[in-house]
Order: C-alpha cells, then sequence, then structure tokens
C-alpha cells in the first residue's frame, strides 16, 4: 500500500477558527456532596438496616462484607459515600470495605486496623477533608 501527500490546490483556503478560544466546560459528574434523593436514601435505609440485623451475631468480617445487602450498597454506587459516612458516625460498623470500594482510598493506618474507634475516626476525617460533611 503506498500513500501520497495530498498538497492543496488552487482552491484550497485553510480553515480559519474564532479569534477567542472555545471554552469547553466538562460538568463535574462526581460531586462529594451529591444530591442524595428520597428515594435512594431509603433504600439505603432499609439495605443498612437489614445488613446491621442479619450480621450482627457474625464475628466474620468477610461474611459481613459479602452479605447481599451489603453488596446492594455498594452497588449503589458513589452517591452512598455521605449515607455510609453519616451511619458511621452515628453507629460505627464495619462500612470500612464498602468506602474503600467505592472511593479507591483507605485513610486508615495500618496499626490502626482492628480498632473499630479509630477506624471510624480516620474515615470520618476523610470524609470532612473531601466534603461529605
Amino acid at each position: 500500500m503506498s500513500f501520497t501527500t495530498a498538497l492543496p490546490d488552487a482552491n484550497y483556503r485553510p480553515v480559519r477558527w474564532a479569534s477567542t478560544p472555545t471554552r469547553v466546560v466538562v460538568p463535574n459528574i462526581v460531586s462529594p456532596v451529591a444530591d442524595v434523593n428520597e428515594a435512594r436514601r431509603k433504600r439505603f435505609t432499609e439495605l443498612s438496616d437489614q445488613w446491621s440485623a442479619e450480621t450482627s451475631l457474625m464475628s466474620s468480617i468477610s461474611a459481613m462484607i459479602a452479605h447481599p445487602a451489603y453488596r446492594s450498597i455498594i452497588g449503589m454506587g458513589v452517591p452512598v459515600i455521605g449515607l455510609i459516612l453519616e451511619r458511621l458516625e452515628r453507629d460505627p460498623d464495619f462500612w470500612f470495605e464498602a468506602l474503600r470500594q467505592l472511593t479507591g482510598q483507605n485513610p486508615v493506618r495500618q496499626e490502626d486496623v482492628g480498632d473499630l474507634a479509630l477506624m471510624t475516626h480516620a474515615w470520618l476525617s476523610w470524609g470532612e477533608q473531601n466534603g461529605y460533611r
């Protein structure tokens, strides 16, 4: 296959762009304080209450985070981060894996892993620093 370079003919005129640059506005797709409608809040509350009730006697964190209600909450996506942080502040529980999966971050220091109070504090501080509180 051969390629040839096309040279402009006598009628060729370069495209003239506007003298002022066009401004492109990219919407903020993921806002830290995402608008949570009542239906989403209600669904989150139902699922989190179900998860708490059905895992309260579990000793395995792996089993707790594999629970269908917990997985469904994670499936609700980024808009529930604020709801999880609210719930965590009101009633500390093992929401850390959900937060890690939804945010891609983990503010808990290695030496604090396993200490519910310190892990909760780390995530609530993270939430404040990132505009969720």
